[in-house]
C-alpha cells in the first residue's frame, strides 16, 4: 500500500516509484489507497449571520484563529446550509430558480452600508436609487435573473432577459 502526498497515481510505474519496488508486469494489479484527515463543518461570519462551510480538518486551527466558529454564532447550534434553518435570527426571504431541474435559492442578503450608520458622508459618492435595488423583491429578482442568464440561456430568452442574438453568440 502506498501513501500519496499529492496528485494521482495512474500507472503501475508510478505506483512502483511510490513504493520503491520494481514495476509489475501487465497482468499484475496494484492497489493504491489515499487517506486524508477528512472534512469538518465550521461557521464563517457573513454580513447576514454565520454560514456553515465544509473545510479540510487540517485547516481548523487556522480558521478558528481567523474568527470562524465550531457552532453558529447566532443560535449556538449546528445546522445545515440553509440560512433559514438557524433559530437565532429572522428568516431571510428568498426566491427559487424557476428551472425545474435547478431549484437554486436566492436569499435576500442585504449589505448594510456602514458609512451611513456612522454618520460619515462622502460628498464625492454618487447614490443612484435607480441602479440600487432597495426592496427584498428587487434584490432577489436581480440575483435570480443574473443566474438565469448565466446558467439557463433558453429560459433567459423565453423571459426576455437575453436577446436572440446574444443567445446565438453565446454571450
Amino acid at each position: 500500500m502506498a501513501r500519496m502526498r499529492g496528485g494521482s497515481t495512474t500507472t503501475r510505474e508510478d505506483a512502483a516509484d511510490l513504493t520503491g519496488e520494481q514495476p509489475l508486469g501487465q497482468d499484475s494489479s496494484v492497489q493504491v489507497e489515499h487517506k486524508s484527515n477528512g472534512t469538518a463543518v465550521l461557521y464563517r461570519p457573513e454580513v447576514w449571520g454565520w454560514r456553515p462551510v465544509k473545510i479540510p480538518r487540517s485547516s481548523i486551527p487556522m480558521l478558528l484563529g481567523s474568527g470562524w466558529r465550531i457552532s453558529c454564532g447566532d443560535c449556538e447550534q449546528q445546522h445545515d446550509e440553509n440560512p433559514n434553518s438557524c433559530t437565532g435570527r429572522e428568516a431571510l426571504q428568498y426566491r427559487v430558480c424557476p428551472q425545474s431541474s435547478c431549484g437554486k435559492r436566492f436569499y435576500d442578503i442585504e449589505v448594510v452600508d456602514d458609512s451611513e450608520e456612522s454618520g460619515e458622508i462622502d460628498l464625492a459618492r454618487i447614490v443612484d436609487e435607480k441602479s440600487h435595488p432597495t426592496t427584498s423583491a428587487d434584490r432577489t429578482l436581480a440575483r435570480m435573473n443574473q443566474h438565469i442568464r448565466v446558467f439557463h440561456e433558453g429560459l433567459a430568452y423565453e423571459r426576455g432577459l437575453m436577446s436572440a442574438s446574444a443567445v446565438m453568440a453565446g454571450v
